[in-house]
């Protein structure tokens, strides 16, 4: 007998205060000793069994996959759960068969990924699966690509700039949402999420987050139902200075005069409109740049204007040419009032022997009435009402001529008129040789000079100059250059600009004594034609030069003039996107050729 059940006696001999039949007391001791000998019930430590039944391992999965296992245990199974690399989902089973919704589409593209299945018994058993490696691919399941239309800048004026960004409706029946980001960066990076919707059929927006010479980059991303996304390519846009008036057509800039109040008249040519194969365009702007008003000729034929004057009743002078039923293209002037409403045209037929003839320069006598010089080498004068009161034309040696401006001067100590252009006369073996001629107050020949070179010499612009001199603008082949003249008309000196590789148009006098001329050269750096901005001093050595090749894919100025703050009102043509569809293009910078926004 073993201690406890001694143990037992001894405790029930002692205390026994009955007197049991003796065989009863051996039956319970019996009964004790039975139930005392079993050994208690063991803990449940045998884990569940558990395996993959789908997908395959080895395949590839995408969007929502189904996973399926067989899990059994000899107590019975709690849950199974999925896990991913390691992690697991939260996502699980309770019940037989066993099943879980797997979404691919938060997870990295072209990445595989090892599953495993874990069971529980519900004695807290575990066991896991063997692991299966799938490839995540939802490359054929991502929402249809959006593509961004090319974006639009709109300004309109100097300060105030507007991008319109539009893309292709999503056309997927689980679209979500759209989401449109920018960045500083071409490759998007530290982007910013600017604009999202839900709504399937908005697909524009409009922002103003731009500034003056800077660019910003745009991505479109679309999200479906499930969570994946598809992103357009990076698209771009740059805004540039100044302000651009335009249409379907090719809009040219021709010539820039800042008004009494302060804004701005702006001569250009369209064909953007069904008035004709070309129309003179006539724009009044504030000192912002935003249009106050705009005109055209309102001639069924092709007409155009070379050059645009202030007057002396407020009003505008516009010369250039006119389509003539009978005639064809005939050199013309436009009188205007301040609103731009013509007030009278005049045609002046015959005044050269060229086909080809067009007034190019204008400017307003004291006495109200006009002066101008045409293509094809002739100076008329004519009163305040258009009519002729006298023309010249000069045949120099018999080779032709072409004028391009005119100034009136006094040199000689004669009122009279200088003009300049270019001739056909091969003096230098060239095939063009920068012309002036200086005239008396009836236009009759005082003198002429020449300049040429072993290359195309042409004078393009002529001012008078503050200390009774003046100054030629013209280029030399590739090579801007001015010709400063004294009061005596003797030379004060000849400057170059070779360097530029391009063409000078027009040029002003500035309020130290110095110059600012425009025009259009190749930008290296760019690799395409851009309008300049250079300064050069009283002397014609240069002092800055600015060259705005950013904004557009070509460019040129065609007119500068001064403001009365000291800055630089420019117009000029511009090909913003490379298809040959030019658009006027009006720059206001300050006194050192920085943009003014």
């Amino acid at each position: 007998m073993n201690d406890y059940i001694k143990s037992v006696y001894q405790k029930l001999d002692s205390s026994m205060v009955l007197n049991f039949p003796k065989p009863l007391f051996l039956l319970l001791s019996t009964i004790f000793l039975f139930t005392t000998c079993e050994e208690p019930d063991k803990e449940d430590t045998t884990p569940p069994e558990v395996s993959i039944t789908s997908p395959q391992n080895g395949s590839n999965v995408s969007e929502i996959v189904t996973i399926t296992c067989m899990a059994s245990d000899n107590e019975g199974v709690e849950k199974v759960e999925l896990w991913v690399n390691g992690v697991t989902t939260g996502i699980s089973d309770e019940s037989e068969p066993y099943s879980m919704d797997w979404n691919t589409t938060s997870y990295d593209e072209g990445t595989i990924y090892n599953l495993i299945v874990r069971a529980y018994d519900i004695n807290g058993n575990t066991k896991d699966s063997e692991s299966i490696s799938v490839l995540v691919d939802n490359s054929d399941y991502k929402p249809t690509k959006s593509v961004i239309y090319p974006i639009t800048l709109q300004k309109t004026s100097f300060s105030e700039t507007s991008i319109q960004i539009s893309w292709s409706k999503n056309p997927d029946s689980d679209f979500s949402s759209y989401r449109l980001y920018e960045s500083v960066s071409n490759d998007m990076s530290s982007s910013t999420l600017v604009y999202e919707t839900t709504d399937q059929l908005d697909t524009a927006t409009i922002s103003t987050a731009i500034s003056q010479g800077e660019t910003k980059f745009y991505q479109l991303e679309v999200e479906d139902e499930l969570g994946l996304k598809s992103t357009s390519d990076i698209d771009s846009v740059y805004c540039y200075a100044g302000i651009v008036f335009g249409g379907i057509g090719s809009d040219y800039g021709i010539s820039v005069k800042q008004t009494s109040d302060g804004g701005f008249i702006v001569l250009g040519r369209t064909n953007s409109t069904i008035m004709g194969d070309n129309d003179y365009w006539l724009i009044k702007t504030d000192i912002n740049g935003t249009k106050e008003w705009e005109k055209l000729s309102g001639l069924t034929g092709g007409d155009s204007g070379f050059d645009l004057q202030l007057t002396q009743d407020g009003g505008f002078i516009i010369v250039g040419y006119l389509d003539d039923a009978s005639a064809g293209d005939v050199p013309a002037a436009t009188k205007t009032d301040e609103n731009g409403n013509v007030e009278w045209r005049s045609t002046f037929e015959g005044i050269s022997t060229k086909s080809i003839d067009f007034l190019t320069s204008v400017k307003q006598t004291l006495d109200g009435s006009y002066i101008a010089v045409s293509y094809g080498g002739s100076l008329i004068r004519f009163d305040a009402d258009g009519n002729t009161v006298w023309s010249r034309t000069f045949d120099f040696e018999e080779y032709g001529e072409e004028f391009s401006d005119l100034i009136q001067s006094s040199i000689y100590s004669t009122d009279g008129y200088i003009i300049t252009g270019r001739t056909n006369y091969y003096k230098n073996g060239s095939s063009y040789d920068l012309w002036t001629v200086i005239t008396d107050s009836q236009g009759n020949e005082l003198k002429y000079w020449d300049l040429g070179a072993s290359q195309d010499d042409v004078g393009v612009d002529i001012i008078a100059t503050s200390d009774g001199g003046y100054l030629v603008l013209g280029n030399s082949g590739s090579k801007p250059l001015i010709y400063k003249k004294d009061s005596e008309d003797n030379e004060e000196y000849l400057r170059m600009f070779g360097a530029i590789m391009g063409a000078a148009t027009d040029i002003a006098q500035t309020s130290d004594g110095g110059y600012v001329l425009v025009g259009g050269h190749y930008n290296a750096e760019e690799d395409n034609n851009s309008l300049f901005l250079m300064k050069v001093d009283s002397n014609g050595n240069e002092e800055w030069f600015r060259s705005f090749g950013k904004m557009s894919q070509w460019s040129t100025a065609s007119s500068v003039d001064v403001t009365t703050d000291g800055g630089f009102i420019i117009a000029a043509r511009r090909d913003q996107t490379g298809s040959g569809n030019l658009d006027l293009w009006l720059l206001y910078t300050d006194s050192d050729g920085n943009p003014i926004n």
